[in-house]
């Protein structure tokens, strides 16, 4: 059986990852994080695809020899009540398998003098990052090797009275568009996927996207330092994991993403009006 991708952004491997990330957040395992596969309910598909992703990444990253780090992650108490959050998370990742321990206050400070964590912190080690360019380059000299169309546009999708799928996309730079027909049409189109969905949907059941952007705030002074990555305790409802520090390839730190909610997926502008928010959820991270 022939498979054939269709790769719908304007650019290449362009959805949800900033063009001048140093690393690619992979849910697998996503520019910055290699995820450990702690946050996600217990029994969802989400926390298995993602631990056995993280697994599959990191043996990726030294066959291909692909730019990454196990730094490891720090998630904060600041008080009793987010301990307790901290505790049954434990519990969860001793569960599911997924490597945890508790560094207590004095420890920590040893380890992270510029982290303030009065309750303790909950080390994730096999928390780590990877290059994104480098991951990139090599997903696009694999795809090569195969039937691949990238930088596509999706114009439509439908049904076909036999069952199979009919897709017209258009890649870039061609005047007419092609059809390709299939038994099975995986739709994996990110920020596109609700409009993929809508195509085959009747129009009751069409699905509205919202958006959430996060920006990022970057720091260049040369202190404070830390070596790893620290996370606030997560909270619910927030829509994200909170404002947290991260660190590129090179150990340059930068923290955020907030959540900003936008009408646009193409707004990519990190506003100036954000900062002191960042500012004020930086100095409880970290």
């Amino acid at each position: 059986m022939r498979s054939k991708v269709l790769q719908i952004q304007r650019r290449l491997f362009s959805t949800s990852v900033s063009r001048n990330s140093d690393f690619a957040h992979c849910i697998i395992g996503g520019g910055v994080v290699i995820h450990a596969g702690i946050y996600y309910p217990e029994q969802s598909l989400k926390t298995k695809l993602c631990i056995r992703g993280k697994e599959l990444m990191y043996d990726l990253c030294e066959r291909q020899s692909i730019p990454h780090k196990r730094l490891g992650k720090w998630i904060l108490a600041q008080n009793e009540k987010e301990r307790e959050i901290l505790e049954g998370l434990h519990k969860k990742c001793i569960r599911l398998g997924v490597p945890t321990e508790f560094i207590e206050k004095n420890e920590a400070e040893e380890l992270e003098p510029d982290v303030y964590a009065p309750f303790g912190v909950l080390n994730s080690p096999t928390t780590g990052i990877i290059s994104v360019h480098d991951y990139m380059t090599y997903l696009a000299s694999t795809l090569e090797q195969f039937d691949i169309s990238l930088q596509t546009s999706v114009e439509s999708l439908r049904r076909t009275e036999n069952g199979n799928y009919e897709i017209t996309a258009k890649s870039t730079g061609d005047s007419e568009p092609f059809t390709v027909t299939a038994d099975v049409v995986i739709n994996s189109a990110g920020l596109s996927a609700p409009l993929i969905s809508n195509m085959l949907l009747p129009k009751e059941r069409h699905v509205t996207p919202y958006y959430a952007k996060g920006n990022y705030f970057s720091y260049s002074a040369s202190k404070p330092k830390v070596s790893r990555l620290i996370y606030p305790c997560p909270v619910e409802g927030l829509g994200g994991l909170g404002t947290h520090l991260t660190l590129d390839m090179a150990g340059r730190m930068r923290f955020g993403p907030d959540v900003e909610w936008v009408d646009n997926p193409d707004d990519l502008v990190a506003r100036d009006s954000r900062l002191q928010d960042a500012v004020g959820a930086t100095k409880v991270a970290a």
